[in-house]
């Protein structure tokens, strides 16, 4: 495994934690677009951190800086709470 798709990894699997977290926190109350899209991240990232056992390619250095960007804003933003 090479250090990209060992980042990646990383970033899915933080991804997916703070997507799951989020779900388990929305109450009754919450926008049905917000349920959506927490749970479209959730499983996007579980489709990301899967890829390697699936034989997906390395990600480019612009979809690694995205993924780890969007994985360091979730887990600050969460911080903050």
């Amino acid at each position: 495994m090479t250090p990209l798709v060992a980042l990646d990894l990383a970033a899915a699997v933080m991804i997916a934690i703070a997507s799951f977290s989020a779900c388990y926190a929305m109450s009754w109350g919450t926008s049905h677009w917000a349920r959506l899209a927490w749970i479209l991240l959730g499983v996007g990232a579980l489709a990301v951190a899967a890829g390697p056992w699936i034989g997906a390619r390395s990600p480019d250095w612009p979809e690694l800086v995205l993924h780890v960007a969007v994985a360091l804003f979730l887990m600050l933003d969460r911080r903050r709470h």
